[in-house]
């Protein structure tokens, strides 16, 4: 077999015949052989640490082609998945450029080859076009964007897998290796830092950089001052000259949804992870909308292990503070249109309905998901807890449980009769008096 060449930017990867280890013969030359680059093509034995160098490599002898287009399809297939995992509900809501795929996958691989940094805006462009066939392998494609559809990226996956068994039973022991090219002076490209930043989302910007401050010098422009709204919140009131927003940090392991998805007892099912809270309302925010107001979101991060948003400031009347009996009836006809409208909320804390300008603003959607009589009946049973247990006066709070009933139409005897049974009940049991008040004032309604 002659020499075969594939060329990228800042190197030429040299492929020979067998499957001999790299070797660097020269600066920016790397060779191997053709047997051990397939099955790291392929099955990735080598980390992908070869295989990667075909990601931007825009001339390759035609003999190379089939290994090249099997592992650059491979490459958008799980690199679909793992952004439908990072993005959860969110994932509908965004368009993903080809573009996306090669530069998810090379930023894993900057360490390697420091040079993928000198990619000009000319091969961006260039490696836009050459993925753009891919992208109907992972969902619905138009002029160089997807919108990614999780069922076809399953189907797609079983493929890949299939291919990877193949791979793996003929395949030859040669983990453990690991190859770099030498780095030298090149660039820092910030979409290769955040491949997150190419993607078109319906609202707001989103990163894989979570620190808060950078996410306010997105929105605000400059550093801003922020404070934290209460000691029961996790968010932030930021300001800078004339704007305000709320920065709202998602932590891991948060022991309140611990404790209500222990509570609960599968009544309602509770998000844990920050990236898959902080995607879900991202989702629900927008989707809430046509039932209720909520707050535009400005920028959303999520990380493997971290995630925050940064969302419009509303300012009004909190339905929480208030001592207004409209203020409490407005606020349990907004979780009747909610439960009306198909969702529920899991943690309907009447702090976070606000009134402003004679309109209702939901201001937190983290735990929201399909309605379900059960996950209504868990709702007003939450929203009735948290304001008694804050020292709500118990008349007010009736006034919200009445607003709901009158709002929430044909469902409130089956919202009714789950509060009483049993995967409602053991809740109200464990939270005396105030539940037992809930019961009485249900008598009372009919």
């Amino acid at each position: 077999m002659a020499e075969l060449k594939a060329v990228g930017p800042g190197y030429t990867l040299r492929v020979v015949e067998g499957s001999s280890p790299p070797r660097q013969p020269s600066p920016g030359e790397i060779e191997v052989g053709l047997d051990l680059l397939r099955l790291d093509a392929e099955a990735g034995v080598v980390g992908e640490s070869l295989a990667s160098l075909l990601l931007p490599a825009l001339e390759f002898d035609e003999e190379l082609r089939g290994l090249v287009e099997s592992y650059r399809r491979r490459v958008v297939i799980e690199e679909a998945a793992e952004l439908g995992q990072r993005l959860g509900p969110a994932l509908r809501h965004v368009r993903v450029p080809a573009l996306y795929f090669p530069l998810a996958r090379m930023s894993r691989h900057a360490a390697t080859h420091a040079c993928y940094f000198s990619l000009t805006p000319q091969l961006l462009e260039a490696l836009s076009q050459s993925y753009e066939a891919y992208l109907p392998e992972v969902g619905d494609a138009r002029d160089g964007y997807v919108t990614i559809s999780p069922s076809r990226v399953r189907v797609s996956l079983s493929s890949v897998f299939a291919s990877l068994f193949k791979t793996v039973l003929t395949g030859v022991g040669s983990a453990g290796l690991y190859f770099w090219l030498s780095p030298r002076a090149c660039g820092p490209s910030p979409l290769l830092l955040d491949p997150l930043a190419v993607i078109m989302p319906e609202e707001g910007l989103i990163s894989g950089r979570c620190e808060l401050v950078e996410h306010l010098s997105e929105v605000l422009g400059n550093s801003g001052e922020c404070r934290r709204s209460s000691l029961l919140f996790s968010a932030r009131i930021c300001e800078g000259g004339d704007e305000k927003v709320v920065i709202k940090g998602y932590a891991y392991a948060v022991p309140k949804w611990l404790i209500a998805g222990l509570l609960s007892l599968g009544a309602y099912p509770f998000r844990q992870t920050p990236s898959g809270r902080a995607s879900n309302e991202y989702a629900h925010f927008i989707a809430l909308r046509r039932v209720v107001r909520t707050p535009r979101v400005l920028g959303l991060c999520v990380s493997p292990l971290n995630a925050s948003m940064a969302r419009e400031y509303v300012e009004g009347e909190v339905v929480m503070n208030s001592r207004d009996p409209g203020a409490w009836e407005a606020g349990g006809e907004v979780l009747a249109r909610v439960h009306r409208g198909g969702f529920a909320l899991g943690d309907p804390n009447p702090g976070n309905i606000v009134i402003s300008g004679g309109e209702e603003y939901l201001i937190d959607a983290e735990q929201a998901g399909r309605f379900t009589p059960v996950k209504g009946a868990w709702d007003l049973a939450v929203y009735y807890y948290y304001a008694r247990f804050f020292g709500v006066p118990r008349d007010l709070v009736a006034e919200s449980v009445r607003g709901y009933a009158k709002g929430v139409g044909g469902l409130w005897n089956e919202v009714r009769r789950e509060l009483l049974g049993p995967r409602v009940a053991p809740f109200i049991a464990a939270m005396p008096p105030f539940m037992v008040e809930l019961l009485e004032l249900l008598k009372g309604l009919g």
